[in-house]
């Protein structure tokens, strides 16, 4: 080019360059010249050249496995419909049922939209959730122990397969080797059939692929592709990928140690020892058995959708449980399934059932919370009005009376709660489905309260955690300064916090009051930090709620009563009122609770004196009549 100003250079630069961009662009699709087209401002581009070939060849691949299998899949289901027409009526409509499921969730995937709002939505409840918190993963781990030693041991025999979990468990760790992305690989001392099988399950995603990404609801290639150009950058998925790191490693034990254990016990079981591919396949079974399989192709349907993948984030556990359990319980005493099968349910179910009772007592079980709701709605729905029934202090009072606090906690809580008395174990591992599937609430909570902390709670994690921030925001505002930035960050920071300011304060109200009598432990400060509560801390704030509770529902029958009959119209009425009012004192003979004459002249005098100092529905002592003249403006 001749010389020119520089303005002048930069423009013909720029002809010159749109030129070439018209020039590639005219060119066919296979030619390899495309490829030298600027992509720079064009969504999608990113210099992450690795990231970038990933994604491409992911795309490519499912777009592959389109052609190779999804118009086998269209025939199979129209096959099946066209069986199902000659069933009998009773299995006709079980299987059109079934082939109905598999023909939505095959348009699902093929129709599947992504946002990547909730993406980073599910990412952010995830982190706040549970986050690099050590107590979730050390939750997870326990489910080898207890749901898939009892499922082993259940088909291979308990002896043998708690060896062989124990093999592979020594394998994991001084057999096993660092590695960044598992943490310990397990596959470092193995070798021949042992190592391949490893390298299956890997390569079938059944081990490696931790799924907590995509628990996140961060796992989806659109999602990671928003590295550049998004609203998620790449520092914050690696800081997700950082986050999750405990829980992931926690998922990779799990799976590596239950798929070795299992494909040795499938190789070498006495009555049918499998062949390599068909241990591979029992060993996969395994896993997904025992600690399931969370992709979102596996998803329940209804959890499928965008914003419902963040509000049900944490609810597949609960499904895959609640399925297990059920599915066990109903092999164990239908005749539809053979002897052996029976069989194997019956001992998995008490082996899971035991292993669990350990950790979270009879209180803890499957079915304890529906029990002791049913009966505090009957109890609370036929008794007195001044009597708050709880059925689990009722339950806990009778145990402590028969054994003594000591045993009373072991029964209701778990052998746990004695071997590790510094820590509340028993809530973290609750398989109690009630407890798993609806969302716990605070129990004085009224109104508005009330509404907002269930609408919160069935939200998902995301919109607890946004009323914890903003709660904590207003505590920040009241001049609570720590406890509010406390309520506002992740949980793993939040224990850690609550940690350090256990050793200034020890544990307090919101107003100040010291809750335990006896200083916090060291032990009790260190698990608090690792993410486990203090057992006395659970026990103290039981203890205080239930009280709380049982004063409240006496004051409020107490006004009650004085209020109906102040407002009595007749003698008659009066009577009646006079009766629930004897009953109430033979009750509560206490002196200051008893309702008296002098207690219904106080209040009388008590509402003559508001009533005077009320104006349009507002009361206002004397001393603050001042301010009635600013509200001068109401015009009423």
């Amino acid at each position: 080019l001749p010389d020119t100003s520089a303005d002048e250079q930069h423009l013909k630069q720029d002809l010159l360059d749109q030129m070439n961009t018209v020039m590639l662009s005219s060119m066919p699709d296979s030619s390899y010249h495309k490829n030298f087209m600027h992509r720079k401002g064009v969504k999608g581009y990113s210099d992450d050249a690795i990231r970038a070939f990933a994604l491409t060849a992911g795309r490519i691949n499912n777009n592959i496995a389109n052609v190779q299998y999804d118009y086998k899949l269209t025939r199979d289901i129209a096959e099946a419909k066209k069986q199902a027409k000659s069933l009998p009526a009773g299995d006709k409509r079980y299987a059109y049922d079934l082939i109905g499921e598999i023909d939505k969730r095959h348009e699902n995937m093929q129709n599947a939209s992504f946002s990547p709002i909730s993406g980073v939505a599910g990412a952010a409840g995830f982190t706040w959730s549970i986050g690099p918190s050590i107590a979730s993963a050390l939750v997870n781990i326990s489910q080898t122990p207890l749901i898939a030693y009892p499922l082993m041991g259940a088909k291979y025999g308990f002896g043998r397969a708690g060896k062989e979990m124990m093999r592979a468990m020594k394998d994991w760790g001084p057999n096993g080797k660092y590695d960044p992305e598992l943490f310990r690989d397990i596959k470092h001392g193995l070798k021949g059939d042992e190592l391949k099988a490893i390298q299956m399950l890997e390569d079938m995603g059944a081990i490696s692929t931790t799924n907590v990404i995509e628990l996140q609801g961060a796992g989806h290639e659109d999602h990671l592709a928003m590295a550049k150009g998004g609203s998620l950058s790449r520092k914050a998925h690696d800081a997700m990928k950082f986050a999750g790191a405990p829980f992931h490693y926690a998922e990779v034990f799990n799976r590596q140690v239950t798929g070795l254990a299992a494909y040795r016990l499938a190789r070498s079981d006495k009555k049918s020892p499998l062949s390599h591919d068909e241990a591979i396949d029992a060993a996969r079974a395994m896993i997904y058995d025992s600690h399931f399989d969370y992709s979102s192709s596996n998803r329940a349907r209804a959890m499928q959708g965008n914003w419902l993948r963040v509000i049900t984030m944490f609810k597949q556990y609960s499904l895959n449980m609640s399925w297990m359990m059920g599915r066990l319980l109903r092999n164990s005493f239908t005749s539809n399934v053979d002897a052996e099968t029976r069989s194997q349910a019956r001992k998995s179910l008490m082996g899971i059932m035991g292993g669990y009772g350990m950790f979270v007592g009879t209180l803890g079980m499957p079915i304890s919370g529906m029990v002791t709701g049913v009966v505090e709605m009957l109890a609370n729905g036929m008794g007195e009005e001044d009597e708050e029934f709880d059925a689990e202090a009722w339950y806990r009072n009778k145990l402590t009376d028969a054994t003594g606090k000591d045993w009373a906690e072991v029964i209701a809580h778990g052998p746990a709660r004695a071997i590790f008395p510094s820590i509340d174990i028993s809530s973290r591992m609750s398989i109690d489905l009630l407890g798993m599937w609806m969302p716990r609430v605070d129990e004085h909570a009224e109104g508005r309260d009330m509404a907002r902390n269930r609408i919160a709670g069935l939200m998902g994690p995301l919109a607890a955690n946004l009323e914890n921030v903003i709660t904590g925001a207003a505590k920040v505002a009241e001049g609570k300064t720590w406890r509010g930035i406390e309520m506002m960050i992740p949980k793993a920071f939040k224990d850690i916090s609550k940690s350090i300011r256990f050793t200034q304060e020890d544990i307090t109200t919101w107003k100040g009051e010291r809750v335990l009598e006896e200083d916090i432990t060291f032990m009790e400060l260190f698990m608090q930090a690792v993410g486990f509560s203090p057992r006395r801390h659970g026990e103290a704030y039981a203890y205080r709620n239930f009280l709380t509770l049982q004063k409240d529902a006496i004051q409020e029958a107490k006004t009650r009563l004085v209020d109906r009959w102040i407002r009595a119209e007749s003698v008659e009425e009066r009577g009646n009122i006079m009766q629930s009012i004897e009953s109430f004192n033979l009750r509560h003979p206490q002196k200051r609770i008893r309702i008296t004459g002098d207690t219904i002249k106080r209040s009388m005098r008590s509402r003559k004196r508001s009533a005077q100092q009320t104006h349009a529905g507002t009361y206002l002592p004397k001393s603050y009549d001042y301010l009635r003249e600013e509200g001068r403006f109401a015009n009423f």
